[in-house]
């Protein structure tokens, strides 16, 4: 009987290229495919706010992962095309968009771990499997159905610092065909000059629900972040953690041509500008 590998799951750039807090290093099982990417113009003006450190590239990730990060930094904002790799069994032609990928895989190697967090001194903190990976996916799908009447196509906000909680948000929007818009949180301690550089983002790219974890949420509506930004006026907030009544009906039935995420980053000119990638 023939047997066939998995292809492996693309690695996202956000996560690969940042680090924040205690966690040092995300460590990604796979490379990627392919991706394409189209300058959406953008907003002058905008602040940098903060985020420090990157990661070391892993020699497991592709040359189209490499470029997908360094657009998503700014430093390549223009059209550009990723390579094809060759997928060698018809049956691995079956799955090219990632969300089936990750279906396939978390029935064949549902064990399999993708993820692996470590904390500041290099030690595993925690790891995701396939299988998490894919039943964490359809629950946050399932939750922004059902709670933020999001449809396919809209677009979520996803303030997620660097971890698994972004990885799973992804994919959970990816599962519904919401377009995911990947923000980095305002810093505690500088929340004059980040929070408007969030809220900027989060108006910008449209987004008409925002995901996050408990921490971050608590920041948004604080005392502090009053002073900056009314509580009040940001659009609806879930908690990534909230369990939703019904499971997911159907997981969205995506185009290589359609947009698979949105990305804000700021130039070294200062222009914050919005870069489509799509599933291609």
């Amino acid at each position: 009987k023939k047997q066939t590998t998995p292809p492996p799951l693309p690695p996202l750039p956000y996560l690969h290229t940042l680090k924040s807090g205690s966690i040092q290093q995300l460590q990604i099982s796979g490379t990627s495919s392919s991706s394409s990417a189209t300058n959406l113009g953008g907003v002058a003006g905008i602040g940098t706010g903060t985020g420090t450190g990157t990661t070391g590239t892993d020699a497991s990730v592709g040359p189209a992962s490499v470029m997908v990060g360094n657009l998503v930094q700014g430093n390549r904002l223009a059209s550009a095309q990723g390579r094809d790799i060759g997928l060698a069994d018809d049956n691995e032609r079956k799955h090219q968009l990632i969300t089936g990928v990750l279906r396939w895989r978390a029935n064949s190697s549902p064990d399999h771990v993708l993820y692996t967090l470590l904390n500041a001194k290099g030690a595993v903190a925690k790891t995701l499997t396939c299988s998490e990976l894919h039943k964490r996916a359809e629950k946050i799908a399932a939750l922004l159905q059902e709670r933020g009447k999001v449809n396919p196509g809209d677009h979520v906000a996803l303030i997620f610092p660097p971890g698994l909680d972004l990885i799973c948000a992804f994919y959970g929007c990816l599962y519904l065909g919401a377009v995911p818009v990947t923000i980095r949180p305002p810093h505690p301690q500088n929340l004059i000059t980040t929070l408007p550089t969030v809220r900027m983002i989060v108006d910008v790219s449209k987004s008409g629900i925002i995901l996050s974890i408990q921490s971050i949420i608590k920041l948004l509506k604080s005392r502090e972040a009053a002073t900056s930004i009314d509580p009040k006026s940001w659009p609806t907030i879930l908690d990534i953690e909230d369990n939703p009544k019904r499971k997911l009906a159907a997981i969205a039935n995506s185009t290589l041509d359609s947009t698979a995420y949105l990305d804000f980053s700021v130039s070294t000119c200062g222009r914050l500008s919005g870069v489509i990638i799509t599933h291609r």
